[in-house]
């Protein structure tokens, strides 16, 4: 499987916590660097780690904090998602474009998520946080207007009318 996965030459950084503090680029550059993403709950990162111990360096991102999008219940200090740790990556070996663009796409994807919950409280909270207001007006306001969760719960009433049992 390492055959399939990992580039010839390449330097391997494999993500996680415990690993050493990131370090400076490969001297080939960004191109000879190779980055695997174990992406999976923080109880399952460690059989996934067993896995793909001795490919390449063990490597963790200097992150700290809290996380701004709370996309699950494992959330604390220091806990983030993979997505996250890319984005953070991407900064921290010199592709700022490309993280940012990514952000945003990030960040309309939370917000969605949140608005199609129904989470009015938490989007509007959000959103007076991120970017995704001025970079996508129109979006923003359609997920904020659109709840397709209510609307298909609409629907199904609709279609379905519970019938009186009436006694009469």
């Amino acid at each position: 499987m390492r055959t399939e996965i990992v580039r010839p030459g390449a330097e391997l950084w494999i993500l996680h916590p415990h690993g050493e503090l990131l370090p400076d680029v490969p001297k080939g550059g960004r191109g000879s660097l190779q980055v695997l993403l174990l992406d999976a709950s923080w109880a399952q990162t460690g059989g996934m780690l067993a896995a793909v111990e001795g490919w390449g360096r063990r490597v963790r991102l200097p992150m700290a904090g809290m996380s701004r999008y709370q996309l699950r219940a494992q959330n604390g200090e220091g806990r983030f998602s993979t997505f996250e740790a890319l984005l953070f990556l991407l900064e921290a070996i010199g592709h700022h474009e490309q993280a940012a663009r990514l952000r945003l796409q990030f960040e309309a994807h939370v917000y969605a998520g949140l608005c199609a919950r129904g989470r009015k409280v938490e989007a509007a909270a959000y959103l007076a946080a991120s970017p995704v207001a001025a970079a996508f007006p129109a979006l923003a306001e359609e997920f904020a207007r659109h709840r397709p969760n209510e609307e298909a719960a609409r629907a199904v009433s609709d279609a379905c009318p519970v019938e009186s049992s009436g006694s009469g």
